[in-house]
């Protein structure tokens, strides 16, 4: 289904905006089987642009998107830079029909002035906003009641942890050459075994202290693509992906996705990705500075974190797979190696370093 005027102009009229309909311009189609999440941006006469959400998905409830909902606009109500959203009965989310098919509708205002591109400066803003939502979170001990998708022990979309362990099968059984492994995937798959059990002790060491650390929502996506500019500062929108979480892994999580971001400042390369990251926990640290169990934890997640990260793991992937490419595929090994014992003190607790 798609979109329409006339679809959603019954459902604007319940959240009381009667106002007519001058364009609607799809954002999101996402469409399989029994799930589906579209959005519009609607243009209406007299009043700035709105955005709907039609979402249906058997893992995400209309009441989990309702909380969602709720932790947005308190997040707005206390001064965090998020678009409205718009009630009706008392409820932000509709439970309606549209075009024979059940959705849970959701109505905000458009965010202008997204941002197209991460820099240090951009990444520290970052940085900040998500410390203001972790400590307004924490203060008012403000649940959604299900995980975000930023478990720093367990699933999550940063690590590539899983398809580096059937790497590591693969290049130890192309060591035989054959019909499946015509080539060697590289010349040390020890290596890989030895990088796989570093991260499981230092996911370990991680684990030890994971039951003191804070733990409420977070909004999830503090990232390029997610927020805005708001005068002097960054807003964030969108709120699907928000749950609750131990505070310093999605901070971790995060803003390495946010460093790992392929759109790059003009001038910005790979190389300046490290520095990305450190203006990002500069700016988160500037508001909520990190206990010592959480330096503990971090100094333990960062280096697996950023040996192993899913575009890493999937750039390691092709090396080994293009004949000829052994020796990169080896360089690419021995970096990772060296990230994984990587000191991150000098990072997380860089004043232990200091003259």
């Amino acid at each position: 289904m798609n979109i329409t005027s006339e679809n959603i102009a019954p459902l604007l009229r319940e959240y009381g905006i009667s106002s007519e309909i001058t364009a609607v311009e799809p954002l999101v189609d996402r469409q399989d089987g029994d799930s589906a999440e579209l959005a519009a941006k609607v243009s209406v006469k007299h009043r700035g642009p709105l955005v709907i959400w039609l979402l249906r998905s058997p893992g995400l409830s209309h009441a989990g998107i309702e909380r969602r909902c709720v932790f947005a606009e308190h997040l707005r109500r206390n001064g965090i830079a998020t678009p409205e959203h718009y009630s009706a009965g008392g409820a932000y989310s509709l439970e309606r029909v549209v075009d024979g098919i059940r959705f849970s509708v959701v109505l905000e205002d458009f965010a202008e002035g997204e941002l197209e591109a991460v820099d240090q400066d951009s990444a520290r803003e970052a940085g900040r906003l998500m410390a203001r939502i972790h400590r307004l979170s924490f203060r008012d001990n403000f649940k959604i009641g299900s995980p975000s998708r930023f478990n720093a022990l367990g699933k999550n979309g940063v690590s590539g942890i899983e398809m580096f362990r059937q790497l590591a099968d693969e290049a130890e059984a192309s060591m035989i050459k054959s019909i499946t492994y015509p080539h060697r995937f590289c010349k040390k798959p020890g290596l890989c075994r030895e990088i796989i059990a570093i991260y499981d002790h230092k996911l370990a060491g991680a684990a030890d202290v994971w039951g003191r650390l804070p733990c409420c929502a977070v909004q999830g996506g503090i990232a390029v693509g997610h927020l805005y500019s708001a005068g002097d500062r960054l807003g964030a929108f969108g709120f699907k992906n928000a749950g609750d979480e131990t505070l310093i892994g999605d901070m971790i999580l995060e803003g390495l996705l946010l460093a790992d971001s392929p759109r790059l400042a003009a001038g910005l390369s790979d190389a300046d990705r490290p520095e990305i990251f450190k203006s990002f926990l500069d700016g988160y640290r500037s508001i909520c500075p990190l206990t010592p169990d959480e330096r503990m934890a971090a100094c333990e997640l960062y280096p697996a974190y950023s040996a192993l990260r899913v575009s890493r793991v999937e750039k390691l992937s092709e090396l080994m797979r293009t004949p000829g490419c052994c020796d990169k595929a080896d360089e690419m090994l021995s970096e990772m190696y060296g990230a994984i014992n990587s000191d991150a003190r000098r990072i997380f607790a860089s004043e232990l370093f200091e003259d």
